[in-house]
């Protein structure tokens, strides 16, 4: 019990200063030591009504939890610098129903990521209970982001911080408090990838699955296509790049083909990075190393060694070459360089945003400088998809 409360007062500066309210801060200790065992009565009825009328703001109690509390792969809070990480907003609320329930699923853009399940009462104009959801069996998220509601009523949503394999040390550093600072668990190629979530049923079950098949694009924008089966993806801070990953089933991505875009002499080009399956590329995942897929050579006066490919893109100008036994997969972990070494740096044109066009007969892109551009679709055998961008006309 003392050290419950021992925990607890060092942790009021921080707890003030995430709820700026003393009210709310007598609410929240209350809570803590709740959860770390050393308080035996439960949350009073006045605190829940106080709780019920509560918004989705960061460090307030919903319930029985903190709402923004930040949850390691052990389901503890999440401390960094002595301090546990309470997020100052969320990035995304999106509601969903399932059976006779209402919930809100929200994301946090943070370094170390955060997605929270909220169960509205059964007049959906309160708070019920709201809890972190468990990420530790995707070994956690990085800056969610680009969230997108599905018609099979899950979201997606991309994991858009630039993470460079070759050189994953600062990121290393900074993740590694997901683990409680063991940076061994962390694995660069964990993360970049097209995740979704899934309210399993009524008791607020999550899952969240990371689509391997579809690759580590870093992406800032997701747009669906009506077939629920051609996704496209914008690495706009980055590579610059336009992906488009088109699957075998729609409503599923556990397996298809990624392909990036290339607006060139006022044509349209698609280039194949990658046909896997989630299965096969979360396989070699488990051993997944940067020398596993390229090997670098030193570049001199713009020349390459034999073998290897000049290549220009977010990560540089390097020396490439594939590793031959990982051919099939060096596309889905490393699309950009792999792009870069078929001649793809950027789509062509500097893009922001994507948008679905009204009337379903293309994209509307907005350029990084402010302008609009129309791409029709074309009905394309050869991608096996009614949604792939031809140039504007």
């Amino acid at each position: 019990m003392k050290y419950s409360r021992l925990i607890v007062f060092r942790l009021l500066p921080t707890i003030f200063v995430a709820t700026r309210n003393i009210a709310a801060m007598r609410s929240l200790v209350s809570c803590l030591l709740l959860c770390l065992g050393g308080l035996r009565t439960p949350v009073s009825l006045a605190q829940q009504a106080e709780v019920f009328e509560a918004s989705l703001t960061s460090g307030t109690i919903i319930g029985r939890h903190i709402f923004g509390l930040a949850r390691d792969y052990q389901n503890d809070p999440v401390i960094i610098d002595g301090r546990p990480l309470i997020y100052e907003s969320q990035t995304s609320d999106t509601k969903l129903a399932v059976e006779d329930k209402a919930f809100t699923l929200s994301l946090f853009n943070h370094s170390i990521g955060s997605i929270f399940l909220t169960l509205h009462n059964e007049m959906q104009d309160g708070l019920v209970d709201t809890a972190a959801v468990e990420l530790a069996s995707v070994s956690g998220i990085t800056h969610p982001d680009a969230v997108t509601q599905t018609p099979w009523n899950t979201i997606l949503f991309s994991e858009s911080r630039n993470i460079d394999a070759a050189a994953p040390d600062e990121f290393v550093d900074t993740f590694k408090s997901f683990f409680k600072n063991k940076a061994d668990l962390v694995n660069p190629y964990n993360y970049g990838w097209v995740n979704e979530a899934v309210i399993l049923d009524a008791k607020g079950q999550v899952k969240v699955i990371k689509n391997y098949a579809v690759g580590r694009v870093f992406a800032d924008e997701l747009v669906l296509m009506p077939d629920q089966k051609t996704l496209y993806m914008l690495d706009a801070n980055h590579s610059g790049n336009l992906y488009v990953f088109v699957s075998e089933e729609a409503g599923s991505f556990t397996k298809g083909t990624l392909f990036a875009g290339q607006l060139l002499n006022s044509q349209m080009q698609w280039q194949k990075l990658g046909a896997n399956s989630s299965l096969r590329v979360k396989f070699k995942l488990k051993k997944a190393a940067y020398a596993a897929f390229l090997s670098n050579a030193e570049v001199t006066e713009s020349v390459c060694p034999a073998g290897y490919k000049l290549t220009q893109s977010a990560y540089g100008t390097e020396c490439l070459k594939v590793v031959k036994k990982n051919r099939r997969y060096v596309g889905l972990f490393e699309p950009a360089r792999t792009a870069a070494m078929a001649g793809i740096n950027g789509f062509g044109i500097p893009l922001k945003q994507l948008a679905y066009k009204e009337g379903g007969n293309g994209l509307v892109a907005l350029t990084m400088d402010g302008d609009e551009i129309s791409f029709p679709f074309s009905s394309d055998v050869k991608h096996d998809s009614s949604f792939i961008l031809e140039a504007p006309k």
